[in-house]
């Protein structure tokens, strides 16, 4: 059994979380299992992995922590609009998943985002990591007091574009203006939730 989990949607943050847990000395891979976890928003469901080592599964593992990495849920879909979407293999195993009939390009990156936390609030992550608010701490506390585990604090802060992609950015006007009303408020609840901006 390995120590930690953690899971997010494609450009979420998944790489810097990674990196953050070592940090703290977890051995815990991007996408690519270490000895104490893995980072990989594939993990999110029982499918083979298609980005590094073939054939891993979340089903054949155990872990003792689940995590949840989130960013400004804008920031998340216009990323996964402009180079994710793109990539059929990642769009497919979402799709397995998510129905993305009859919707616009802007509509099945918002609804993916939605659609593929949904799945991972259904697990009830005992931590929810902000990567843009604070993550060095919040996980120091989750560490320290909730799991007394004996860690220190990293005395540097981690860029946090340690994946980053260069591409448009979407506004949330551009949102407004090309999805459906219903999908326009469960945005917006969604952001509420997590405490983020809408634009």
């Amino acid at each position: 059994m390995r120590k930690f989990l953690n899971i997010g949607h494609p450009r979420s943050g998944t790489g810097f979380t990674s990196k953050l847990l070592k940090k703290f000395a977890y051995d815990v891979g991007h996408e690519v299992l270490g000895e104490d976890g893995i980072s990989s928003w594939m993990f999110a469901v029982e499918e083979d992995q298609f980005w590094g080592p073939r054939g891993v599964n979340r089903k054949n593992y155990e872990f003792e922590h689940l995590i949840m990495n989130i960013r400004k849920p804008l920031d998340i879909i216009s990323s996964v609009l402009y180079t994710e979407n793109t990539v059929p293999v990642s769009y497919n195993l979402r799709a397995k998943y998510i129905d993305f009939t009859g919707l616009n390009e802007i509509e099945k990156a918002v609804k993916s985002v939605l659609g593929w936390y949904k799945i991972i609030q259904a697990q009830n992550p005992e931590l929810i990591l902000k990567v843009d608010a604070n993550p060095e701490q919040t996980l120091y506390y989750y560490l320290r007091y909730q799991l007394e585990e004996d860690v220190e604090f990293p005395l540097e802060t981690l860029p946090t574009n340690v994946n980053a992609r260069k591409h448009s950015k979407l506004s949330y006007e551009e949102i407004k203006k090309n999805c459906t009303q219903e999908l326009i408020i469960e945005y917006r609840f969604f952001c509420d939730f997590y405490g983020y901006s809408y634009s």
